[in-house]
């Protein structure tokens, strides 16, 4: 999804465009076409030149039939336009006996803006299945191009954040590329049944299959898949240094954000360069995910540094250019899965394939348990809307050797300096209060 420069869509002025391949015109030219993600509008660039065989006059006969209309020629004659006029039925016309001229389509007086030209004859958008808008009929939605920019605009008008609104088009192509036919639920319900996903890809494809009828108004009955919970992966520090340290600069930057933060990836991706204090070491988070809450991180000056070394591609965006492309952050993915199989084999360590994007966030918040044993701690650094989705995290890994330093404190300034320190208050014994803090 990026703007498309200063090319509007003529239906409804917005800037925000799909860009929708290239039509060939029968002299080999190509023109850029546009989807509107507004409106749903498809055209092509208003720039295109017609190669129409002579220049076009005034109309011999009045009236609606806007093919009766003169062609002057060089000699000043006035020929009477057929019907079968190549101009009107898409043909090469560059053979015609009369001169050439270069004209934007829309400026003809008798042309229809509604009308595209290509091989196979003009195209009425107001009526072909390759519709101008994907509201209506589910056959023609299901037929058009275009048919996920009113189910992706509905989401974006009901607070669905963008991520989501991707996923939910990713997993309805997924259906489709199984066999199911989006106009039947039923050919739906049994192209998710067959695939071998596990119980978690088929509830998000029947979650996502939902969302589509209920913004097309479709109804169906969903079939259920009970999600089993279970223990996220936890890697060794090892680990993810390893891949840290073999990737390029750019993912080396993006994975040590995520291990020294916690960020969900998405929340990584989208940093800005303004949210770095690049003087105090600190990194901000605005742009939340699932409602969280905004959160500042304490990160190494070797992030700062390795952040600052970044090729600046983006006035705005450290990870993405600007302005974004739809996918960026799934091929930058693949780029790391490419990565980890090379690490993997490389270290003989098999584990390392485990390893996500999300896996380094399952790996902070583990660490910054052990370290505080402060639930609510971990959930605030996490953002999670919940400290029950946090509880996970404190039985990911037996650490059987905790050890600790200990401090005793008698009055009330030695308790405030220790618990300044990082020390948690233990109990009271003989008159001493007792602190720890894990080494």
């Amino acid at each position: 999804m990026s703007e498309a420069g200063a090319v509007v869509c003529p239906q409804c002025d917005s800037q925000r465009l799909y860009r929708d391949g290239l039509r060939r015109l029968s002299d080999g030219l190509e023109i850029q076409r546009w989807l509107c993600r507004a409106c749903g509008y498809r055209f092509s660039e208003r720039s295109v030149k017609s190669n129409v065989a002579g220049k076009l006059g005034k109309s011999l006969h009045s009236g609606p039939d806007h093919f009766q209309s003169g062609i002057v020629k060089n000699d000043l004659s006035v020929k009477e336009a057929s019907n079968d006029f190549s101009f009107f039925l898409g043909k090469d016309v560059a053979s015609h006996d009369v001169s050439t001229v270069g004209k934007g389509l829309n400026s003809f007086s008798f042309y229809n803006r509604k009308h595209q030209i290509c091989a196979t004859g003009a195209k009425n958008l107001g009526t072909a299945t390759e519709t101008k808008t994907v509201a209506g009929d589910l056959e023609v939605l299901q037929k058009s191009k275009g048919r996920f920019v009113k189910f992706l605009s509905t989401l974006e008008n009901d607070g669905i954040n963008e991520s989501s609104a991707k996923l939910y088009v990713a997993y309805l192509k997924r259906i489709e590329s199984s066999g199911g036919n989006l106009l039947d639920p039923e050919s739906v319900k049994a192209a998710i049944a067959k695939k071998k996903w596990n119980l978690a890809t088929k509830a998000w494809a029947v979650a996502s299959y939902s969302k589509y009828l209920e913004v097309v108004g479709g109804t169906w009955k969903p079939p259920k898949y009970q999600v089993e919970r279970k223990l996220p992966y936890v890697p060794t520090e090892k680990e993810l240094d390893c891949l840290i340290n073999a990737a390029y600069s750019k993912h080396s930057a993006y994975l040590l954000l995520l291990k020294e933060t916690g960020m969900r990836s998405s929340e990584a991706w989208n940093l800005k360069w303004r949210d770095i204090d690049f003087e105090r070491n600190s990194i901000t988070l605005n742009e939340t995910l699932k409602h969280g809450t905004p959160r500042m991180f304490k990160v190494s000056s070797r992030l700062i540094a390795v952040l600052n070394a970044l090729p600046k591609t983006s006035d705005t965006y450290i990870f993405q250019r600007d302005p974004p492309t739809p996918f960026g952050l799934l091929h930058f993915s693949r780029t790391f899965r490419n990565l980890r199989k090379r690490v993997a084999q490389k270290m003989q360590n098999p584990n390392i394939n485990r390893i996500t994007f999300h896996t380094f966030r399952h790996w902070y918040a583990t660490m910054e348990y052990h370290k505080t044993k402060a639930l609510l701690h971990v959930q605030e650094r996490l953002g999670h809307k919940s400290v029950l989705t946090t509880t996970i995290y404190t039985h990911l890994i037996n650490f059987e050797a905790d050890a600790y330093y200990s401090e005793t404190a008698q009055t009330i300034e030695e308790a405030r300096k220790l618990v300044e320190a990082g020390f948690e208050f233990v109990c009271d014994m003989g008159g001493f209060k007792l602190f720890r803090k894990p080494k």
